[in-house]
Formats: structure tokens, C-alpha cells, sequence
């Protein structure tokens, strides 16, 4: 496991280990000692570090190849019809992502569905949103598509979905944050640290993977 949790490490941009810790809040020896082999890690763990890294648990934990994980996307793809996913950004504003709304395009929902089996098996309720731009501090570009987890127990340093209320319009914008209380450390060029206000910011779902759509890498 710790050879692959090392590929996962540097695949998702990490050249080093202190670079990762520091991302996401962990132990530097205890993170160091599961990527060279002295301490074992549980599924629990696992799942946490294949979140953060966005790659299935079951390749840190059995070793599902790229290979097997690019099968399941050409499967769930086979039709090969570029994916219209305009429909959804309406009413998002200049926002990160759009919801993918099920009742607009049920046969894109059901593709997304086997890929979030394979991606994230213990997501009991799924929803999809779609980058609507490229956002290169998550490493996701435009059209990329984002699993999501809608009844999450939010933690800090989790990667979420939120919209702030604009409270004298009523209008919202939906981002890509990762949760840091009291504050949203918000996605862009340079990411911006907002203080978090349950009144006007509304976590939508947390971020559990992402892939990209065969057809249009």
C-alpha cells in the first residue's frame, strides 16, 4: 500500500511529503510512516488520504490500476456523446461549478452514477457538479466533473461546495472552497480566505472525487 500511496502523493501534484501535510493538516511522522512502510494503515485512513489525493480507496488499498479505472470510465462512456453540460450553468453566475440537475439529463446522471461506484462505494447519497472553469490549485479544468457526498460530516480541511447569498438580492454564487473554520479558503488563481457565515454561505455538498469524461480529454 505505501508504494501506491506514494504514487497517489505525486500524481495529485505533491512533490514531497511535507508539502501534503501541510495541505491537509496531517502528522508528518505518522503520514511519512505509512508512505515508507514502517506503520500499516486502516481503511478508515485510506479513505481519508484516496479523498484527499481523489483517487479510488481501492487503489491504495488493493491496487486497482489506472488501467481498470480508465475501463470503468470508456464503460460508462461507450455511447460517446459529448456531454452538454450548458443546460446546468444557468443562474450560476460567475461561480466555479453548476450542478448537474438529474430531471435535465437523466443518462448522464446514470454514467456518473457507475463512475461514483467505483470512485466513492460508501457515498450513500451523490450528487454531480461540473468545473465551469479551470482551477489549477484543485488540479480540475473546465467540463471536469466533481463527485459529490449531499449529506456530508463536514471536517476540517475537506474540499466543499458552498453558494453565498447575496442577503439584499436574494442571487447566490456557487464555489469550490476547502473548509478551514471559521474561515473558506475559496478557489482561484490565488485562493482567498473568507470568514465562513452560516447566515449567507450554504454548504451544498463536500467533494469526494473527480474525474474527466473520456470524450473530452
Amino acid at each position: 500500500m505505501h508504494e501506491r500511496l506514494k504514487q497517489a502523493r505525486e500524481r495529485a501534484g505533491f512533490k514531497t511529503i511535507r508539502q501534503a501535510v501541510d495541505r491537509f493538516g496531517w502528522s508528518y511522522p505518522t503520514y511519512a510512516g505509512h508512505e515508507n512502510g514502517s506503520r500499516g494503515f486502516k481503511i478508515d485512513t485510506a479513505q481519508r488520504y484516496a479523498k484527499a489525493y481523489r483517487v479510488p480507496v481501492q487503489y491504495l488499498m488493493f491496487g486497482t490500476t489506472k488501467e481498470q479505472l480508465e475501463a470503468t470510465l470508456e464503460g460508462a462512456f461507450s455511447s460517446r456523446p459529448k456531454p452538454d453540460f450548458a443546460i446546468h450553468r444557468d443562474g450560476f453566475g460567475e461561480g466555479d461549478v453548476a450542478f448537474v440537475r438529474p430531471e435535465q439529463n437523466p443518462e448522464q446522471i446514470n454514467k456518473f452514477q457507475k463512475v461514483a461506484e467505483v470512485l466513492a462505494p460508501d457515498v450513500k447519497s451523490v450528487s454531480f457538479y461540473v468545473s465551469a472553469k479551470n482551477t489549477p490549485s484543485y488540479m480540475l479544468q473546465i467540463d471536469d466533473v466533481l463527485v459529490c457526498d449531499v449529506n456530508p460530516d463536514v471536517k476540517p480541511g475537506d474540499d466543499i461546495i458552498f453558494t453565498r447569498i447575496d442577503p439584499e438580492t436574494g442571487a447566490g454564487k456557487t464555489h469550490i472552497a476547502t473548509f478551514l473554520p471559521p474561515y473558506l479558503s475559496v478557489a482561484g488563481d490565488k485562493p482567498t480566505m473568507l470568514k465562513y457565515n452560516p447566515d449567507t454561505d450554504a454548504i451544498m455538498a463536500k467533494i469526494v472525487a473527480s474525474f474527466r469524461p473520456p470524450e473530452i480529454k
